[in-house]
Protein backbone atom coordinates (compact mmCIF):
# COMPACT_ATOMS: atom_id res chain seq x y z
CA UNK A 1 0.00 0.00 0.00
CA UNK A 2 1.47 3.35 -0.97
CA UNK A 3 0.56 6.96 -1.69
CA UNK A 4 -2.93 8.11 -0.90
CA UNK A 5 -4.25 4.60 -0.24
CA UNK A 6 -1.98 4.34 2.80
CA UNK A 7 -3.22 7.69 4.11
CA UNK A 8 -6.87 6.71 3.60
CA UNK A 9 -6.30 3.37 5.32
CA UNK A 10 -4.77 5.08 8.35
CA UNK A 11 -7.75 7.48 8.46
CA UNK A 12 -10.20 4.58 8.78
CA UNK A 13 -11.24 4.15 5.14
CA UNK A 14 -11.72 0.63 3.76
CA UNK A 15 -10.09 -0.42 0.50
CA UNK A 16 -12.93 -1.54 -1.79
CA UNK A 17 -10.50 -2.94 -4.34
CA UNK A 18 -8.86 -2.31 -7.68
CA UNK A 19 -11.46 -1.95 -10.43
CA UNK A 20 -10.89 -2.62 -14.10
CA UNK A 21 -13.09 -2.91 -17.18
CA UNK A 22 -12.91 -6.23 -19.02
CA UNK A 23 -15.19 -7.05 -21.95
CA UNK A 24 -17.34 -4.03 -21.08
CA UNK A 25 -17.90 -5.11 -17.47
CA UNK A 26 -16.38 -3.70 -14.29
CA UNK A 27 -14.41 -6.32 -12.37
CA UNK A 28 -12.73 -6.05 -8.99
CA UNK A 29 -9.25 -7.62 -9.10
CA UNK A 30 -8.44 -6.88 -5.50
CA UNK A 31 -11.77 -7.41 -3.86
CA UNK A 32 -11.96 -5.54 -0.61
CA UNK A 33 -14.85 -4.49 1.57
CA UNK A 34 -17.13 -2.96 -1.05
CA UNK A 35 -20.34 -1.46 0.15
CA UNK A 36 -19.19 -0.34 3.60
CA UNK A 37 -19.15 3.26 4.80
CA UNK A 38 -15.94 5.13 4.03
CA UNK A 39 -14.90 2.82 1.19
CA UNK A 40 -12.47 3.87 -1.53
CA UNK A 41 -11.66 2.25 -4.86
CA UNK A 42 -8.72 2.56 -7.22
CA UNK A 43 -9.45 2.48 -10.95
CA UNK A 44 -7.60 1.34 -14.06
CA UNK A 45 -7.90 3.96 -16.81
CA UNK A 46 -6.43 3.76 -20.33
CA UNK A 47 -3.57 6.22 -19.81
CA UNK A 48 -2.86 6.72 -23.52
CA UNK A 49 -6.49 7.33 -24.43
CA UNK A 50 -7.96 10.82 -24.97
CA UNK A 51 -9.40 12.56 -21.90
CA UNK A 52 -13.00 12.20 -23.11
CA UNK A 53 -12.53 8.43 -23.55
CA UNK A 54 -11.13 8.16 -20.03
CA UNK A 55 -14.03 10.24 -18.68
CA UNK A 56 -16.45 7.79 -20.33
CA UNK A 57 -14.64 4.92 -18.57
CA UNK A 58 -14.93 6.83 -15.29
CA UNK A 59 -18.68 7.09 -15.89
CA UNK A 60 -18.82 3.30 -16.24
CA UNK A 61 -16.93 2.90 -12.97
CA UNK A 62 -19.15 5.40 -11.19
CA UNK A 63 -22.28 3.48 -12.17
CA UNK A 64 -20.76 0.23 -10.91
CA UNK A 65 -19.61 1.79 -7.63
CA UNK A 66 -23.07 3.32 -7.12
CA UNK A 67 -24.52 -0.21 -7.15
CA UNK A 68 -22.31 -1.03 -4.13
CA UNK A 69 -23.58 2.12 -2.39
CA UNK A 70 -27.24 2.59 -3.39
CA UNK A 71 -28.71 6.00 -2.62
CA UNK A 72 -25.37 7.46 -1.53
CA UNK A 73 -23.56 10.40 -3.08
CA UNK A 74 -20.04 9.55 -4.15
CA UNK A 75 -16.81 11.50 -3.74
CA UNK A 76 -14.14 11.61 -6.43
CA UNK A 77 -10.45 12.29 -5.85
CA UNK A 78 -8.04 12.60 -8.74
CA UNK A 79 -4.30 13.18 -8.84
CA UNK A 80 -2.72 15.10 -11.73
CA UNK A 81 -4.34 13.94 -14.97
CA UNK A 82 -6.83 11.93 -12.91
CA UNK A 83 -8.20 15.26 -11.72
CA UNK A 84 -8.56 16.42 -15.33
CA UNK A 85 -10.43 13.22 -16.16
CA UNK A 86 -12.68 13.58 -13.10
CA UNK A 87 -13.42 17.22 -13.88
CA UNK A 88 -14.25 16.30 -17.48
CA UNK A 89 -16.57 13.56 -16.21
CA UNK A 90 -18.33 16.10 -13.99
CA UNK A 91 -18.89 18.45 -16.94
CA UNK A 92 -20.08 15.64 -19.23
CA UNK A 93 -22.13 13.62 -16.71
CA UNK A 94 -25.82 13.09 -17.23
CA UNK A 95 -28.61 13.63 -14.72
CA UNK A 96 -29.27 9.90 -14.36
CA UNK A 97 -25.68 9.18 -13.30
CA UNK A 98 -24.68 8.76 -9.64
CA UNK A 99 -24.73 11.85 -7.45
CA UNK A 100 -21.32 13.28 -6.69
CA UNK A 101 -20.91 14.96 -3.30
CA UNK A 102 -17.43 16.32 -3.92
CA UNK A 103 -14.53 16.42 -6.34
CA UNK A 104 -11.02 16.73 -4.90
CA UNK A 105 -8.14 17.30 -7.28
CA UNK A 106 -4.50 17.14 -6.28
CA UNK A 107 -1.75 18.65 -8.45
CA UNK A 108 -4.19 18.88 -11.36
CA UNK A 109 -3.45 21.30 -14.19
CA UNK A 110 -6.27 23.76 -14.78
CA UNK A 111 -5.41 26.28 -17.50
CA UNK A 112 -4.24 23.71 -20.03
CA UNK A 113 -7.48 21.72 -19.75
CA UNK A 114 -9.68 24.77 -20.09
CA UNK A 115 -7.83 25.77 -23.25
CA UNK A 116 -7.92 22.26 -24.72
CA UNK A 117 -11.65 21.86 -24.08
CA UNK A 118 -12.87 25.26 -25.26
CA UNK A 119 -10.44 26.75 -27.81
CA UNK A 120 -11.92 24.73 -30.70
CA UNK A 121 -15.30 26.37 -29.94
CA UNK A 122 -14.08 29.96 -29.72
CA UNK A 123 -14.05 30.62 -33.47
Amino acid sequence: MSGITHVLDRAGWEDGGQLSIQDGKVVNYQSGKAGQDKTFYTLDLPLEAPVLTQAEKLATYMKAIAKYHPGESLNIAGFSSGGVIARTYMVQRKDDEPKVASLVTIATPVIKQVKSLFIPYLD
